[in-house]
C-alpha cells in the first residue's frame, strides 16, 4: 500500500512511486538505520524504473556516507551549458558529524538554525520531512560557513524560486549536487540566483572484487 505504479504516456512502461510524503519519510528513516555499504548495495541494485524509491535509496546512502565517514572529494563547477573542466573545488566534510534534524520545511527558520548549529561546534543539518525546498542537507562549520547539498539519482527539477533566497541567505554561495555517476547532472540547475555557485560531486562506493 506504500507504492503505486505510474504508467508512461503510451502505457508501455511504468515507474514505481511512493504513495505519500509520510511513506517517504518513514522509508528514509528505516534506511538510515543500515550501514553505508548496505545502503550503496541497495541503491546499486535498484532498477531505474523505481524512480522515487531509487532516489530515496541514494539520498539515504549519501546522508549516511557523509555524516558517518565524511568525504574529501573534488566537485566540478556547473555552468549553464555544461560542466567546467577547469574550475573545481575541494569538498571536505569531517567524519562522525553531529546530525541536527530540521523539524519542518519552513526555510524562514533556517538562518537561526544555522546560527545554533555553528554555536554548537558545527553540524550536518538534515530535514526531518521530505521535499525540503532547494536542499536535501547542509554542512555547517563552527565559523558559520556552510555547504548546501542536494542529492540526485535521476532527473533534475528547477530550484524552488520561492525559497532559494532564504536558503542562499542562510547558507551562502556553495551549492553541491551529489550524484552517483557523471551522467545524472550535466549543467547548472535553473532557478537559483547568479551568485549561487553550483558544483557536481560524484559519490559512490568502490566495487569490491
Amino acid at each position: 500500500s506504500l507504492y503505486h505504479l505510474v504508467p508512461d504516456q503510451y502505457y508501455t512502461s511504468y515507474t514505481i512511486q511512493l504513495a505519500c510524503d509520510n511513506a517517504i519519510s518513514l522509508l528514509r528513516r528505516r534506511l538510515m538505520e543500515k550501514s553505508v555499504q548496505e545502503l550503496w548495495q541497495l541503491f546499486d541494485r535498484t532498477d531505474e524504473r523505481q524512480g522515487t524509491l531509487r532516489g530515496i535509496r541514494f539520498e539515504a546512502y549519501a546522508h549516511k556516507k557523509i555524516a558517518i565517514d565524511g568525504i574529501n572529494l573534488t566537485a566540478k563547477k556547473l555552468n549553464a551549458n555544461g560542466i567546467s573542466q577547469s574550475t573545481e573545488i575541494s569538498v571536505v566534510i569531517p567524519s562522525a558529524l553531529r546530525v541536527v534534524e530540521l523539524p519542518d520545511n519552513d526555510t524562514r527558520k533556517l538562518q537561526n538554525q544555522v546560527t545554533q548549529a555553528a554555536t554548537s561546534g558545527g553540524a550536518y543539518l538534515l530535514p526531518r520531512l521530505p521535499n525540503y525546498p532547494v536542499l536535501d542537507s547542509a554542512f555547517v562549520k563552527q565559523d558559520s560557513s556552510a555547504t548546501i547539498l542536494q542529492m540526485k539519482a535521476g532527473r533534475s527539477k528547477p530550484l524552488s524560486s520561492n525559497h532559494v533566497t532564504n536558503v542562499h541567505a542562510a547558507l551562502g554561495n556553495v551549492f553541491i549536487v551529489v550524484v552517483p555517476d557523471e551522467n545524472i547532472v550535466n549543467k547548472k540547475l535553473p532557478g537559483g540566483p547568479k551568485s549561487l555557485q553550483q558544483y557536481v560531486l560524484i559519490l559512490k562506493e568502490i566495487r569490491r572484487l
